[in-house]
């Protein structure tokens, strides 16, 4: 490594022979395995999250610590379904005013893995034990049916316990935090694919500030993802850890 300060770092490499800059390692062969690809026909969530400041009024803020200067992004991962689970998310004849639970597999890899602190400074950035989900139902509900799309109304208030003095919460029984989540989703009837899917959750006691040794309100949001670009492809941080759940 050259530096961790990309200025550093490049000013270096231009100071190398030109031999060595333009040197390849023979890194093998590659395996497909070792990086997977979205599932077939699946649906992919872009993923934010961002430790955020109550202000004048009780407004929220983005919280940005002069600092740390990892603060000023958000923390990413992408959310995967696989083709059966979003399908499974479609009522097969909907009316205004269904309303549907989301099958708890989705529910579980949404809430134990998303709603998590994915904050560079001060995040958890792991999924969460299945013994801290205290609650984790999300409902569907069917807002608006006409021959040409489907309008959804995600919701649910899941709450689980964090533990670990690193996330400020020493004490043996550990800390409550709840979640409020609230989403919008649009489905294509005629292409049979979803056009929108976004989801934002909030919890005021989501975050622990390292630096500033507080409690911090976290803000997850999340976007249907193109998966046009290999950003957009990459895979869930969780994903190797027993991601589709086929054992626990």
């Amino acid at each position: 490594m050259l530096s961790i300060y990309p200025e550093e770092a490049l000013r270096k490499w231009r100071q190398l022979p030109r031999s060595e800059r333009r040197a390849v390692d023979d890194l093998g062969k590659y395996d497909v395995a070792l990086e997977p690809s979205p599932p077939p026909g699946g649906l992919v969530l872009n993923v934010f999250a961002r430790p955020l400041v109550r202000v004048s009024a009780g407004e929220l803020e983005i919280y940005r610590n002069p600092k740390a200067h990892l603060s000023k992004e958000p923390g990413r991962d992408h959310l995967w379904l696989t083709r059966a689970e979003w399908k499974s998310l479609v009522p097969a004849q909907p009316e205004t005013g269904d309303r549907l639970t989301v099958p708890g597999s989705i529910a579980d890899r949404l809430c134990r893995r998303y709603l998590i602190d994915l904050v560079r400074i001060g995040g958890e950035g792991t999924p969460r034990r299945p013994e801290d989900v205290l609650s984790s139902d999300l409902v569907l509900t069917v807002e608006e049916v006409t021959p040409a799309r489907l309008r959804l109304r995600l919701e649910g208030t899941p709450r689980f316990v964090t533990r670990g003095r690193e996330y400020g919460a020493p004490q043996k029984e550990g800390r409550k935090d709840p979640f409020q989540l609230l989403g919008i989703a649009e489905y294509d009837r005629r292409a049979a694919v979803f056009t929108r899917f976004d989801i934002v959750a909030l919890c005021e006691t989501g975050h622990y500030g390292e630096i500033g040794k507080k409690l911090l309100p976290l803000g997850v949001a999340f976007e249907l993802s193109r998966s046009e670009t290999p950003a957009d492809r990459v895979r869930p941080h969780s994903y190797y850890d027993n991601y589709f759940g086929a054992r626990r």
